[in-house]
């Protein structure tokens, strides 16, 4: 297969896990918060020039993982390999359950998609075997692909998902300012189809379902304080639940100017932003 072009450029929204249950199933959800790359194919070395919250993050050379993702997927493609010049202007912030990673992982494969044309007989299903072949969350990718609200689970060793219509609520979502110290393998566990239902149905029971989405324990500091807060906040009636393994939390409600000043005295960063419906390529 040959390139059609020599530069692409894509966009990567946010996503969070919301719970998962014992049967592997997971709810995921993207979020209007953006990492945006453009790629040229060169001659020379890989290399990558990152600004925002992830630009010491990664390796700046064909390390970078958004290159390695492109380089497999040309491999994978039978495309011919090339010198990669990458571009990241990014918003998502690192290590807080948001998905950084792998967001940059999909960023890769969307790249080369736009490369080669679309091709296809390379499916949002390829995708999303090959990111996750590539160490992207099995539970983020379809919402990263597809936008909205995803339920994904294990068919024997095959990952599956569908992508579920909803209208699109509010969030705001709490950082505080340090990140997890650990690799966070530990998230929200909780009623995987209320949540559903309550997420792209009847937002109305979000409040009450939240609070039933429990996380297990953790040795990091940041995800035991916010363990805190998040308990005080069900308290309180507010809908709220860790985004994946935390520390981030987010909260399914458009806060007042007011309240945002009082989450910000608490130590925390106020991200107002909406679920993400559109796919990568529209």
């Amino acid at each position: 297969m040959r390139l059609l072009t020599d530069y692409a450029r894509v966009r990567v929204p946010a996503s969070a896990v919301l719970c998962s249950d014992s049967e592997g199933e997971h709810i995921s959800v993207a979020f209007e918060l953006w990492d945006d790359y453009a790629a040229t194919v060169t001659v020379g070395e890989s290399r990558a020039t990152i600004t925002g919250p992830s630009k010491d993050v990664a390796p700046r050379d064909g390390q970078h993982p958004t290159i390695m993702a492109m380089l497999a997927t040309l491999d994978k493609l039978q495309a011919p390999q090339a010198g990669i010049a990458l571009i990241g202007q990014t918003q998502i912030p690192p290590a807080v359950g948001l998905g950084a990673r792998s967001a940059a992982i999909v960023a890769g494969i969307s790249l080369v998609r736009e490369l080669v044309g679309n091709p296809e007989d390379f499916s949002d299903a390829d995708a999303f075997e090959l990111a996750i072949s590539l160490g992207a969350s099995p539970a983020r990718v379809p919402a990263i692909i597809q936008g909205g609200v995803s339920l994904s689970w294990n068919d024997g060793d095959v990952h599956r998902a569908v992508s579920i219509p909803q209208d699109s609520p509010l969030a705001t979502t709490l950082l505080v300012a340090h990140r997890r110290s650990t690799t966070g393998s530990r998230y929200a566990r909780g009623p995987v189809a209320a949540l559903t239902h309550a997420l792209t149905q009847d937002p109305q029971l979000l409040s009450s379902l939240c609070q039933r989405v429990i996380t297990q324990g953790s040795d990091d500091k940041a995800v035991v304080y916010n363990g805190y807060f998040l308990e005080a906040l069900h308290k309180a009636q507010w809908p709220a639940v860790f985004a994946g393994s935390g520390p981030a939390i987010v909260l399914f409600a458009d806060l007042s100017p007011d309240l945002q000043k009082r989450f910000t005295g608490e130590g925390y960063v106020c991200i107002a932003t909406s679920v993400a419906n559109s796919r990568l390529d529209d």
